[in-house]
C-alpha cells in the first residue's frame, strides 16, 4: 500500500479496462463490484440513431473489424463483439458493444454510483446535438439520476444542463487561459484533462468545479495529482490504484 492516503477518488476509465474489454458490460460491472463509485463511458450512435457504448467511430481497434459505428444498425452491432482480440485473446468472446440503456442499467444496485457519459463529437456530428441528446436521456431513463453527461462539445452540455437537467462535465482540448475563461463562462460541474497537457508542477485552476485528471497510472502519479487539485482520478487501472490505497 502507498505511504500516505489521498482525498481524491477514482474513476474507471471505460470502465474496468486494464482486465476487460473497455467499454462492455464486463467491464463495467466489474468496476461497480470492485467498490469504485465512479465511471466513465463513451458513446457512439448507430445507423438506426441509438446510443452505444464504444469508444471509437469504428470497430477495427476492438472488433478488429472494418466499418463504422454509425453505419451499421443497433442490431447488426449485436453481432460484433469488441473482445479486443490483440491486448485480451478470446477470453471475453463474443461481447457486444452495449446499449447505453444496458450499462445504465447496471447502475441500479448501486445507488451510490456515478457514471460519467462521454457524447462523442462524431457521434454529435452524425446526429445533431437536440436528437443526440434526445436519444441519451431516453436510453439513460430512470439511471439519469446518476449520469453526468460529459464531452469536449460545449453545446450540448449547455443542451443537457438547460433542457434536460443534467451535470455536466467538459473535456478540455488543452489546458490554456482561454480554456480557463470558457471554463468560467460555462460553468461545469467537472473539467476533465489529460495531465499531458497540464505544464509540469502547476496547480489545476481554482473554480467551483472538480477536477479530474487523466490518463493516471501509477500511486505515485495519483498522490501527485491530488495534491495538485484533482478531485478525481481517472484511469484504465483504477481498481488496481483504489486497491492500492485501501478504496473499493
Amino acid at each position: 500500500m502507498p505511504s500516505g492516503s489521498i482525498s481524491a477518488e477514482f474513476v474507471a476509465h471505460r470502465g474496468a479496462a486494464s482486465n476487460c474489454p473497455e467499454n462492455t458490460l464486463p467491464a463495467i460491472q466489474t468496476a461497480l463490484d470492485s467498490g469504485l463509485h465512479w465511471l466513465e463511458i463513451d458513446i457512439q450512435f448507430s445507423a438506426d440513431g441509438i446510443p452505444v457504448v464504444i469508444h471509437d467511430e469504428d470497430l477495427l481497434r476492438t472488433a478488429g473489424e472494418i466499418g463504422l459505428v454509425r453505419d451499421m444498425s443497433s442490431a447488426d452491432l449485436a453481432r460484433v463483439s469488441v473482445h479486443e482480440q490483440a491486448r485480451l485473446g478470446r477470453a471475453f468472446y463474443p461481447t457486444p458493444p452495449p446499449l447505453l440503456r444496458d450499462a445504465a442499467a447496471l447502475l441500479l444496485p448501486y445507488p451510490r454510483a456515478r457514471m460519467f457519459v462521454e457524447v462523442r463529437v462524431k457521434g454529435i456530428r452524425f446526429m445533431g446535438r437536440s436528437r443526440a441528446m434526445r436519444t441519451v436521456d431516453k436510453a439513460l431513463g430512470d439511471r439519469a439520476s446518476q449520469c453526468i453527461i460529459l464531452s469536449y462539445d460545449t453545446e450540448i452540455l449547455e443542451l443537457a444542463r438547460s433542457e434536460y437537467g443534467y451535470s455536466i462535465g467538459w473535456v478540455l482540448s488543452d489546458y490554456s487561459e482561454a480554456t480557463r475563461h470558457t471554463a468560467e463562462n460555462l460553468d461545469a460541474d467537472f473539467l476533465f484533462a489529460d495531465i499531458l497537457d497540464v505544464p509540469a508542477t502547476e496547480n489545476l485552476f481554482n473554480g467551483p468545479w472538480k477536477w479530474a485528471v487523466y490518463e493516471v497510472s501509477s500511486a505515485r502519479e495519483a498522490l501527485d495529482w491530488a495534491s495538485r487539485g484533482a478531485g478525481l482520478i481517472e484511469s484504465f487501472q483504477a481498481c488496481e490504484l483504489a486497491a492500492s490505497f485501501g478504496r473499493g
